[in-house]
């Protein structure tokens, strides 16, 4: 009996109009989309090959290993074995990276791909399961139970004293079996294309990927049937059940996955990227301007000559020096005006007065560093990093923060009055006394101590080609010593910018994995998010992949500074030289030993432990929606 009724079942769908509709759209659907993707999939893996020969040969261009270091090389983003059946995150790949000793690389950037490509979604076997299959289920099961209620047919049928439960355990079967036919003649014509196909070669943990991600198809598509088959139980009218199912298909098919991301967004916000950068940049800075300080003191050491006293051209305070006076007044004129507009602008406080002394006192407490920068850079440099490092704000947002609390400064009066004090403020300075002599010279209106001291009044400039042949005339030994210090200082400063890089990196990679965690826990609720997150990292096309790639680009970055570290101190002092390029003589240089990036796609293991717990979520579907249909049949009033 239980076997008659299941064949009952599968004839009148096989014969039915919507049977044949669905399965040549289907089977069309799903070998096209395979058969363009295989020639996608072709030309990636063609440029794949292509782009890790050309970064690999353009390492042989340069001439040392410090200009290795600098320019870094390329890495490319291996194609996704299975990628032309689910393309996953695949379908809009970041593809190349460029790695680099002390900064974390990631994929990113674009080889030709057509603008409107990302307008649309990826037509691949997983959209024609979730989309038109998941859709085809409702189709078939919405009318299983209330259509026959409708036509008195269940009436007819349960007057033969047949048991309910093999009623809707016959109708699930063979409404089922009927609806996965096209799937499964779809997905061999799909297999066969790609056994057939020279292009494309599929390991044999491929295949078993595979064939695991057709199981969980068919898992998926037994929940979206059974949850039909429930509809269609509860309802007596059929156009009732089309409704409810096609509302039901919208929340879970389409709304759920898109409107998720979007919440976890707003309840656990991270940073962005630029916000990133922006910080390890601040930070790298300090760092690399405690780099410039040792660079410029250990060439001042070796030489015994000070930078300042070099003749690279005028400063801007020798220009402010030999402009004509009337120049110098009207500028002082405009200052003034500038300096009363903004007072009168800002009505409800008045603009703090420059005060000479204030700043008297901090260049008399600044450290020789900081004044070296001070003379090198100009105020607007030396003020700003003050400003970011105590209050974490530039000049341009101090400005508006003053603005807001009433205040309305001419930053750029400050910043001009600054400069031309600056070459008196630090003649100050180097006079030796302290901060509160200054101050009371410069309230006594003594202007002797802004005049620079006899000794360097006499101190004379002296051209670039003189340091040249100072430090040209040292011995090997002294150079080496100076250039030993400067690489020291050098490769550290590198090494403290790595680590900041790998910090910043850490907590934003740790907060994405927060936020990812939580929006697949809250997407779960739809089956839909759940099967596409089994599949994709069956097929190693998902979110777990991108984690493996990036460790696998660390991995190789970590392979790549200890194949320079090697390179580096297999090597003196005098060989060191030459690594700064073009002013030393060069050093040997090849790149024939240099590591090559190679990523092992995920075992079949692995995947399968990451996709367990939505396979396992779907399973629960299946039960929970079978059983609401099963029981709700039992208890139904069919005699009305």
């Amino acid at each position: 009996m239980m076997i008659s009724l299941i064949r009952k079942e599968i004839l009148d769908n096989l014969l039915s109009f919507r049977f044949v509709v669905s399965s040549v759209i289907v089977v069309l659907i799903m070998t096209l989309s395979v058969g363009i993707l295989m020639q996608d999939y072709s030309n990636r893996r063609n440029n794949f090959n292509q782009n890790i020969n050309a970064h690999y040969e353009h390492t042989k261009t340069y001439d040392n290993y410090l200009e290795l270091m600098f320019s870094g090389i390329g890495v490319e983003r291996p194609p996704a074995e299975l990628q032309f059946f689910y393309a996953g995150v695949e379908k809009n790949p970041n593809r190349a990276a460029h790695v680099f000793p002390f900064i974390k690389p990631s994929f990113s950037g674009e080889l030709n791909v057509n603008p409107v490509f990302p307008l649309f979604p990826v037509v691949d076997l997983l959209f024609v399961v979730a989309i038109v299959m998941s859709l085809l289920a409702f189709v078939f099961s919405y009318d299983a139970v209330c259509g026959e209620r409708e036509n008195g047919t269940l009436k007819l049928l349960m007057s033969y004293s047949i048991p309910r439960d093999r009623i809707i355990l016959a109708k699930w079967i063979g409404g089922y079996v009927t609806l996965i036919i096209p799937y499964l003649i779809g997905v061999a014509i799909c297999a066969l294309m790609a056994l057939l196909n020279s292009k494309v070669s599929m390991s044999g943990e491929g295949w078993a990927a595979f064939l695991l991600t057709v199981i969980v198809s068919l898992l998926f598509i037994a929940v979206m049937f059974s949850i039909g088959l429930f509809v269609s139980v509860l309802t007596k009218i059929s156009a009732a059940s089309i409704s409810i199912l096609l509302f039901i298909w919208v929340i879970l098919v389409l709304i759920i996955p898109n409107a998720v991301p979007f919440v976890v967004d707003q309840i656990k916000p991270i940073d962005s990227p630029s916000q990133v950068m922006s910080r390890i940049k601040y930070k790298s800075g300090n760092t690399m301007d405690g780099l410039i300080d040792t660079t410029i003191q250990t060439f001042e050491d070796a030489t015994g000559i000070a930078l300042e006293d070099v003749d690279f051209g005028q400063e801007r305070g020798q220009q402010n020096e030999s402009e004509p006076e009337p120049a110098k007044k009207q500028e002082s004129v405009s200052s003034q005006s500038s300096s009363s507009s903004a007072s009168k602008q800002g009505q409800q406080q008045e603009a703090p007065a420059v005060d000479m002394k204030e700043l008297e006192k901090i260049v008399g407490q600044i450290s020789d560093n900081d004044l070296r920068e001070l003379q090198l850079k100009g105020c607007r440099s030396w003020i700003d990093k003050q400003l970011k490092q105590q209050v974490g704000l530039t000049i341009d947002q101090a400005q508006k923060m003053a603005k807001d609390m009433g205040y309305d400064i001419d930053v750029n009066a400050l910043l001009r009055q600054c400069e031309e004090n600056k070459n008196e403020l630090i003649a100050m300075r180097r006079s030796g006394k302290s901060a509160e002599e200054l101050a009371k010279e410069s309230a006594a209106g003594k202007t002797q101590a802004a005049k620079p001291a006899p000794q360097e009044q006499q101190r004379q400039k002296v051209k670039p080609q003189e340091v040249i042949s100072k430090y040209m005339s040292l011995s090997e030994a002294e150079k080496g010593r100076a250039i030993d210090k400067m690489y020291n200082a050098f490769i550290n400063a590198f090494k403290n910018n790595s680590e900041i890089s790998r910090q910043e990196e850490e907590t934003y990679q740790n907060s994405i994995n927060a936020q990812v965690k939580l929006t697949k826990n809250l997407s779960r609720i739809s089956p839909v998010s759940s099967y596409v997150y089994a599949v994709t990292d069956l097929a190693n096309t998902g979110i777990e992949r991108e984690k493996d790639l990036k460790e696998y680009l660390w991995s190789y970055q970590n392979r790549f500074l200890d194949f320079l570290d090697m390179k580096f101190n297999v090597q003196d002092s005098e060989k060191v030289h030459s690594l700064f390029g073009g002013f030393f003589r060069e050093a040997p240089y090849s790149v024939d030993e240099l590591p090559r990036f190679s990523y092992r796609e995920m075992p079949i293991s692995q995947r399968l432990s990451h996709a367990i717990v939505d396979i396992g979520v779907l399973v629960f579907f299946i039960i929970v929606t079978f059983m609401a249909a099963f029981v709700t049949f039992l208890r139904a009033e069919i005699i009305d």
